[in-house]
């Protein structure tokens, strides 16, 4: 993949509600360079993500509106797709040095993200 193709990956990550640039970069490993590069403002880094970025918003906001429009369901399905399979690829496979009580605070953490998710939910039909 060329860097063509990782800025209009990003660039459509933020136009589309729910896919994560920064799941695409960890995937891709190019995570660390981007935010190391913006840490630092090398503008090598930083111009070629901008200009791509907002290219790709101007070209293809209007079309994603578009689509959502026409096939709401399925591009919905579409991304819950990509998100669970980026998901999946970063989520880290070498647990060595992880103690009991990592893994309480694992649990403990799913269990608080399931709470505030719920309680956003409530929260947005009261004020729809």
């Amino acid at each position: 993949m060329d860097m063509d193709d990782r800025r209009f990956l990003i660039a459509l990550g933020v136009i589309v509600p729910g896919l994560s640039p920064s799941n695409f970069l960890v995937y891709m490993g190019m995570y660390k360079a981007m935010a190391d590069g913006f840490k630092n403002l090398e503008l090598q880094v930083i111009l070629p993500i901008g200009i791509g970025g907002i290219v790709t918003i101007l070209t293809l906001s209007k079309m994603i509106d578009y689509i959502f429009s026409k096939a709401y369901p399925q591009l919905f399905h579409f991304i819950m797709g990509v998100v669970l399979a980026s998901t999946v690829m970063i989520v880290p496979t070498n647990y060595t040095g992880f103690t009991f009580l990592s893994y309480i605070a694992c649990v403990l953490m799913l269990g608080l993200g399931v709470f505030l998710g719920a309680w956003m939910s409530k929260l947005e039909e009261r004020y729809k």
